[in-house]
């Protein structure tokens, strides 16, 4: 890997404190953690996006570009219901429980929120020996308006009020009611494959960020036309230096009508 790393310029390489990442261990939660204390040092940016090995990316860099300079600051952090046994009794400050994926788009203050200041380091102690934590801990800070955590939600909404864009993945999660294109799942989630292209392409462009559960070698031509599909918004923005979409979904959406504004953005 670190050769792989050579190959790149300075804007890509490897976090200084490895850490040994086991799935549904706090270590997910400590590695993100390791690779933020890395960019936090090297200076100012935006916003923290984190990606796992399996997705695709939906959007063009100009297309992201575009839709993070029209949020202002706000967090995108998903919320779901709370599954007591994964969280301790009681929180640091009696803070409301909440839980969501482990997908997050931080802004650079709220990053550092979440490394320096006291109520983020006491959360995480509690917090270290439960199942997901990384599925919780973004999510408490982001949801208690109390904590003022930077791009959070200014006010408390109750489960039966708040209602998830779902905005950040494009994720197929296996129901009775659903049956999986690909034939393939994983932890719940339908594998993405060929049959799912015309979705990823059509429906999901413009009102997700990121294709969940899409590894490039479990049905190599789907990823073949989806690097086809993304190549040609690229090209076409180089020759009109214009996107090919408003995203007014995305960026007009209740759930950023909800969340601190930062200054700076």
């Amino acid at each position: 890997m670190a050769k792989l790393v050579e190959c790149f310029s300075n804007h890509v390489f490897l976090a200084s404190n490895p850490v040994d990442v086991v799935w549904g261990e706090h270590t997910v939660l400590t590695s993100e953690f390791s690779c933020m204390e890395d960019l936090v040092k090297r200076g100012y940016w935006k916003y923290y996006i984190n990606l796992t090995g399996e997705e695709f990316p939906l959007l063009t860099n100009m297309e992201l570009v575009y839709i993070l300079s029209k949020l202002h600051g706000s967090n995108l952090i998903s919320r779901s219901l709370t599954f007591p046994e994964r969280l301790p009794q009681t929180l640091p400050r009696n803070l409301t429980k909440y839980k969501g994926s482990a997908h997050w788009l931080l802004n650079f203050e709220a990053v550092k929120f979440a490394l320096e200041q006291p109520i983020a380091q006491a959360l995480n102690a509690s917090l270290t020996p439960y199942f997901a934590t990384e599925e919780s801990f973004f999510q408490i800070l982001n949801f208690n308006p109390q904590v003022n955590f930077p791009g959070g939600w200014r006010k408390n909404v109750s489960d039966e009020s708040y209602s998830d864009p779902g905005i950040s993945r494009h994720k197929e999660w296996l129901t009775h009611s659903y049956n999986c294109a690909s034939g393939r799942k994983q932890r719940n989630l339908c594998m993405l494959g060929i049959n799912q292209v015309p979705v990823l392409t059509r429906k999901s462009y413009g009102r997700k960020l990121v294709a969940n559960k899409f590894p490039w070698n479990f049905q190599p031509l789907a990823w073949d036309c989806m690097v086809v599909w993304h190549m040609q918004r690229v090209l076409n923005e180089f020759e009109t230096g214009k996107i090919a979409h408003d995203f007014k979904y995305i960026i007009e959406n209740h759930y950023f009508k909800s969340a601190r504004k930062v200054v700076g953005f």
